[in-house]
């Protein structure tokens, strides 16, 4: 029991980093596909609209764009916390369930942005390779959520089996 507990801890620290690293990645993800998808506005076609059209259009992209950002930040603190308090019940203390929860919310947020990204017009724009690689990589990033949520729960029934209170 005492191998099988030492063995969950330190899936507990690989896969709360693997969940940090899979939000950096998301991170380059996103600012790879703004800086080197091309514009799906043509130049010509941006000049024959009026001035009142251009500037609506500004402020929706400029709003569009803090929106990523703040979402993006919310994702990686999220993480964070979730590499944090993993990595801590891994080296055996105490965190509570939060990490377990915040794990929950990312992964099912991830299946359900995978879906409709897959099901989206984005999604044909971009060719099968691309698209094959962009599921793999979320499942890696999906299959590091539930080892951590699977470990968590494991490494606390076994604790609680063997009195330990960490």
């Amino acid at each position: 029991m005492e191998r099988d507990l030492r063995k969950y801890r330190t899936n507990l620290t690989i896969g709360g980093t693997g969940v940090m690293i899979f939000g950096i990645w998301g991170v380059v993800k996103l600012l790879l596909y703004y800086f080197m998808t091309p514009a799906a506005v043509n130049k010509d076609s941006i000049n024959n609209i009026s001035y009142e059209a251009r500037e609506i259009s500004r402020i929706f992209m400029v709003s569009f764009a803090v929106a990523m950002i703040v979402l993006v930040i919310v994702e990686l603190v999220l993480r964070a916390i979730i590499w944090r308090l993993s990595v801590k019940e891994g080296q055996g203390k105490k965190c509570g369930y939060v990490h377990i929860v915040l794990a929950i919310i990312i992964g099912v947020t991830l299946t359900v942005s995978d879906i409709m990204y897959m099901v989206s017009p984005v999604a044909r724009t971009h060719t099968i390779f691309d698209n094959i690689i962009i599921v793999i990589v979320d499942s890696t990033s999906l299959l590091a959520l539930f080892d951590v949520i699977f470990s968590s729960f494991k490494v606390k029934k076994l604790s609680k089996e063997l009195g330990i209170t960490g």
